[in-house]
């Protein structure tokens, strides 16, 4: 569960100027929040 929203979490936001570790943990809460 979840992972398709993690896949379009990460294809939004990946490639934005700035972006770290900071977008793959809030891309891993969403999907924590699933279970």
């Amino acid at each position: 569960p979840g992972a398709r929203q993690w896949r379009r979490y990460l294809s939004e936001n990946a490639h934005k100027a700035g972006a770290d570790i900071e977008v793959l943990e809030h891309a891993l809460r969403l999907v924590a929040d699933k279970r």
